[in-house]
């Protein structure tokens, strides 16, 4: 929900200078100026979309590294229903309405 109003150029060159960071490339900056001179997106607002990527990533990532029986087997959806998000071999399921996708 937190996109949904940011221009599709804006959260690719985030993503990209995100992927880089992560890489731990001493080249970072460069990419994040070239990428944004590319995209003609302002690399402050870049910055911030990049930081909210890490933080969602890092979020995502604890939950992963959780023993399974701390997991989250249950999520409700957009509508009201509970389903299942993982079976007994804990992977995940593939959601069917784009609104039970977060970002």
């Amino acid at each position: 929900p937190e996109f949904i109003q940011t221009p599709p150029s804006l959260i690719a060159t985030a993503s990209i200078c995100a992927a880089v960071r992560g890489l731990n490339s001493p080249s970072a900056s460069i990419v994040m100026s070239s990428v944004c001179a590319l995209t003609r997106v302002d690399p402050a607002a870049a910055e911030a979309v990049v930081h909210h990527i890490e933080r969602v990533v890092e979020s995502t990532a604890s939950l992963q590294s959780l023993p399974p029986s701390h997991k989250i087997t249950n999520t409700t959806t957009s509508s009201g229903k509970l389903v299942s998000v993982a079976d007994e071999t804990g992977q995940p399921e593939t959601p069917t309405d784009i609104q039970d996708i977060h970002f």
